[in-house]
């Protein structure tokens, strides 16, 4: 499946279609996404045509309709990074830059079963929207953040869009929620609430030291910011490794939650964002999702006659 605007998404159908020839199998089947299409119906149509690989070649928005799909089927997702910012396969030390490497890795990789987020929004008109998210979720001002970030300015900048998005957000006053993890509500006032399944965001910023893709479970995180001081405190923990000690940083961990702001706020799911959002319900699908990743490096082992690899 291949997102036609994402950065070398012709390079990656060519190689693509290489490496099968090169393997003697058949030619791909290549659909691509639309703006009002954007993965999962064709994801849909190439299970329903018996595939037992889906690649995507496309961003962080293409990977996660094909994920909302694959999720429980068995069928292993590769991943050809052709987005903007790339999250998941940052996480998951998939190759980014050689688009052949890519490719190989997709085909050919080992597996690794990974949970899925799950997210259901109640907003303001009234739909619900289901959705999932691989990396993470969040709610209030850093989804703000994200839907300030222009396209063009995304295109132009990669990554650095959303920090200059987000120095127009840092001193705005945290939000009132009701929080509720696992069956228990509290009422908070934060700049975000964040759900976590892997551990960084673009940039290389550690946002979930302790997240992990199969353990089953989400890593959350609130942020009662006070003062600039505080701003400082959290650029020191994501940037440098700092330890997280500090009151600006709440972390916590669920299998289930819910969040209710007074008034609408925005959500973002892996950098998408849904708007008028009233009600957030996420959960975790454990071990839901099949993904190609690096294959491993060989094993040394040492004997007296010298090395053997297997």
């Amino acid at each position: 499946m291949l997102n036609p605007v994402g950065r070398r998404a012709e390079r990656a159908r060519r190689e693509l279609a290489a490496a099968l020839a090169a393997l003697g199998a058949p030619a791909p089947t290549v659909l691509t996404t639309t703006v009002d299409s954007p993965g999962a119906d064709q994801t849909r149509r190439l299970l329903a045509a018996g595939a037992d690989l889906v690649v995507v070649a496309g961003g962080d928005g293409t990977v996660r309709e094909a994920a909302r799909v694959l999720a429980g089927t068995g069928v292993a997702l590769g991943i050809v990074p052709t987005g903007t910012a790339n999250i998941v396969a940052r996480n998951l030390r998939l190759p980014r830059r050689d688009v052949r490497l890519a490719v190989a890795t997709a085909l050919g990789g080992g597996e690794l079963r990974m949970d899925v987020g799950s997210a259901r929004m109640t907003t303001a008109p009234g739909p619900v929207v289901e959705a999932v998210f691989l990396v993470m979720a969040g709610i209030g001002r850093d989804a703000q953040t994200v839907a300030a970030t222009g396209v063009r300015l995304k295109r132009r900048l990669g990554w650095l869009a959303y920090f200059t998005a987000g120095i127009r957000h840092a001193l705005l006053r945290p939000l009132p929620m009701v929080v509720d993890l696992d069956g228990h509500p509290r009422a908070v006032r934060t700049w975000t609430v964040l759900f976590g399944n892997l551990p960084r965001v673009p940039g290389g910023i550690t946002v979930f030291p302790d997240a992990a893709p199969g353990d089953g479970a989400l890593e959350t995180l609130e942020v009662p910011l006070r003062s600039l001081l505080d701003w400082v405190a959290v650029a020191g923990t994501g940037l440098f490794h700092r330890p997280r000690r500090t009151r600006a940083l709440a972390y916590g961990r669920t299998s289930a939650a819910r969040v209710t702001p007074p008034s609408p706020l925005p959500v973002q799911l892996d950098g998408d964002v849904v708007t008028d959002v009233v009600d957030l319900e996420v959960g975790v699908l454990p071990g839901a999702l099949t993904v190609r990743c690096r294959p491993a490096r060989p094993r040394i082992r040492r004997t007296a006659a010298g090395r053997v690899l297997h």
